[in-house]
C-alpha cells in the first residue's frame, strides 16, 4: 500500500510476501489478522494479551491495532503520517516536547544510538552526535545488509567539543548478490576537547564475488591530547565454516545466517533481548537468496 486509504480490508488483500514475513518472524495467526487490519479489539478473546502494534513494510504503516479500544480510553494511537494529516494542530504542538531539541547536551551525558538496516534500495544515513559537555559519551552500533542490487552509504558523525569526552562506533557491513554497502564516518576533535578518545571498529562481510564493500573514514584532530583508533576489516564468508554447519544438518542459507549473526554479534548484544532476537530473524530474512 502507499497509503492508509489502500491499507488491506481483509487477508485476501494482504501482500503473501507480507504475510510470510510475519510467519518467519514467529507472529501467529491472529497477530498476523491484527497486524493487517482485519481483526478489531472486539473479537480477541478476554484474557489475551493485548499489544496495540503499528506495522510498518517497506516505510509504509500497513496496519494499526487497537484504535477503537485506545480512543475509548482518550488515546490516539496511529502512524505518523495519519497524525500529520489528522491531526495536525496535536503534531504541532507537542512534537519534540518529550525530549526537547535542548536535550542531553550536559555534562557527563550519554546518547546511544544502534540501528539495523535491512530495506530500501538506496539507504544514506548519518546519525549524528554532538559531545558538547565535559564527560559526555557518545556510541553508535549500526547492522547494515544489502542484497541483490541495494545500496547503503551510512555511518556516524562524533563531533567532541567538550573535554574528556569519550565516542564508540561498531559498524558491521554485510554484502550478498550485486549489492554495495559503503561506511562513511567522522570523528572530529576540536581545541577545547582536551584527552577526549574515539574508538572506531568498522567489519564487512561479503558474500558472493559480485558485491562489494567501502570503508571511508575521516578524522579530524585539532588538539595533541586527544586518541583516535580506528580498526577496519574485510572478509569473506568461509567455505569451510559453511560446511561444517551443513554437515550439522543445515542447508546454505541457515549456515549463511548462522555465520551473519555471529558476524553481527556485538552489535547484537546492544540491543534489548526482545528486539534482539527481532533482528537476527530480520537478518536472515534479508540474505534469502543470497547463495546457492
Amino acid at each position: 500500500p502507499k497509503s492508509m486509504a489502500e491499507k488491506p480490508k481483509s487477508l485476501d488483500e494482504v501482500d503473501p510476501k507480507l504475510l510470510a514475513t510475519y510467519d518467519k518472524l514467529g507472529i501467529p495467526l491472529k497477530e498476523q489478522m491484527l497486524l493487517a487490519g482485519v481483526e478489531t479489539a472486539d473479537t480477541v478473546e478476554q484474557g489475551e494479551r493485548k499489544v496495540a502494534v503499528d506495522a510498518v513494510f517497506d516505510s509504509v504503516s500497513v496496519g494499526t491495532t487497537f484504535q477503537k479500544e485506545l480512543k475509548s480510553a482518550g488515546v490516539i494511537f496511529c502512524s505518523i503520517s495519519e497524525a500529520i494529516k489528522e491531526h495536525p494542530e496535536l503534531v504541532k504542538k507537542y512534537l519534540g516536547s518529550v525530549v526537547p531539541v535542548t536535550d542531553n547536551y550536559y555534562d557527563r551525558s550519554k546518547v546511544m544510538w544502534t540501528q539495523v538496516e535491512t530495506g530500501s534500495a538506496v539507504t544514506w544515513k548519518y546519525p549524528s552526535c554532538i559531545l558538547r559537555g565535559d564527560d559526555s559519551q557518545g556510541e553508535f552500533y549500526s547492522i547494515a545488509i544489502t542484497n541483490n542490487h541495494q545500496q547503503a552509504d551510512t555511518g556516524t558523525k562524533m563531533v567532541h567539543l567538550g573535554k574528556n569526552t569519550k565516542s564508540r562506533i561498531v559498524s558491521k557491513g554485510i554484502s550478498a548478490g550485486f549489492a554495495q554497502n559503503t561506511y562513511r564516518g567522522l570523528v572530529s576533535m576540536h581545541p577545547k576537547a582536551k584527552a577526549s578518545r574515539n574508538y572506531t571498529q568498522c567489519d564487512s562481510l561479503l558474500i558472493g564475488d559480485k558485491c562489494g564493500a567501502h570503508t571511508v573514514p575521516y578524522i579530524e584532530v585539532k588538539n595533541n591530547s586527544s586518541r583516535v583508533e580506528h580498526e577496519a576489516t574485510t572478509s569473506k564468508v568461509d567455505d569451510d565454516q559453511l560446511f561444517y554447519c551443513r554437515q550439522r544438518g543445515m542447508d546454505e542459507e541457515e549456515a549463511v545466517a548462522l555465520v551473519v549473526n555471529g558476524f553481527c554479534k556485538d552489535v547484537l548484544q546492544a540491543l534489548p533481548m526482545e528486539f534482539a532476537m527481532e533482528a537476527q530473524q530480520l537478518v536472515a530474512i534479508s540474505l534469502e537468496g543470497s547463495v546457492g
